[in-house]
């Protein structure tokens, strides 16, 4: 399938990570490749239904140049070290001809729904992305899926305010329950 090839029709064009670490798409136990794979299959099963095109974005492929697959029909762009995910999507946008046609999926507020407002496209959060995809989870009580997310979000932090240290904390958690 090469949905994200059709002209005219709706581009998603979503920040992956942002998306699978969100509270409402996260799984406690699941390890980060299979949360990606499972997202994949996700917009995958959105695709045969709509009539629209998907790109996701994720931050670092491991190697030293990016990199695009085309994952059951999903575009997936793997930014290369040095280059966030945001500065693609940003950069993305900034080159089409037809903008009014994209819809940029993060949460990200500090740098890159701003930005590509700016440019003329439209954003759409994660919850209300998952919303329409088919990708919420039932909510639970009781702390995220990742160790010491409950105590960023008793401080008052939003994924955005967290700093570097604080998510490699949140990775590293994460690592070694598994």
């Amino acid at each position: 399938m090469s949905g994200y090839r059709l002209e005219g029709s709706p581009h998603y064009i979503i920040d992956g990570y942002n998306v699978i670490l969100h509270g409402s798409y996260a799984h406690r136990k699941e390890e980060i490749g299979a949360s990606r794979e499972r997202f994949i299959t996700l917009l995958a099963a959105y695709l045969i239904k709509r009539r629209v095109r998907m790109t996701v974005v994720w931050d670092g492929s491991g190697s030293a140049f990016s990199r695009v697959a085309n994952e059951k029909g999903v575009r997936c762009i793997y930014t290369a070290p040095g280059m966030s995910a945001d500065e693609k999507i940003v950069r993305m946008v900034e080159e089409m001809r037809n903008r009014q046609e994209v819809t940029v999926v993060s949460d990200d507020r500090r740098h890159i729904t701003g930005s590509v407002r700016n440019l003329g496209a439209q954003v759409l959060g994660v919850e209300q992305f998952l919303s329409l995809v088919g990708g919420m989870k039932r909510r639970r009580e009781g702390p995220g899926p990742y160790e010491g997310e409950r105590e960023a979000h008793a401080a008052g932090k939003t994924a955005d305010d967290l700093s570097v240290e604080e998510w490699l904390t949140l990775f590293k958690a994460k690592e070694h329950k598994e």
